[in-house]
């Protein structure tokens, strides 16, 4: 049989991983070290104190999504009417109503 030579394009693994590790250690050299009070407001509980700590290092205290906590510890429950039952003497007979403040 007649074997012919063919060249073939194989991902060198040493290479590939060594340089992923280059740009892995020179992203991290990038990252900036958190301050305390930008680390309290990204990972803090939600309380008075991480919502003044977000407000010293200029970061957002709205909720992350709708109806949540905000940084402070307010919930965001929307608009909302308490209702009560009225009673009145319509015609001799008594009627309920609704009243919603």
């Amino acid at each position: 049989k007649n074997l012919q030579s063919t060249s073939a394009s194989a991902l060198d693994m040493d290479a590939f991983i060594g340089q992923e590790l280059a740009a892995s250690a020179s992203a991290s050299n990038q990252n900036k070290k958190l301050s305390d009070d930008e680390a309290l407001c990204k990972f803090g509980q939600p309380s008075k104190g991480k919502g003044e700590a977000c407000v010293r290092a200029g970061m957002s205290t709205k909720p992350q999504y709708s109806g949540g906590v905000d940084a402070f510890g307010n919930v965001e429950r929307g608009d909302y009417l308490r209702c009560k039952k009225s009673w009145s003497i319509v015609d001799g007979k008594y009627e309920s109503e609704r009243v919603c403040q």
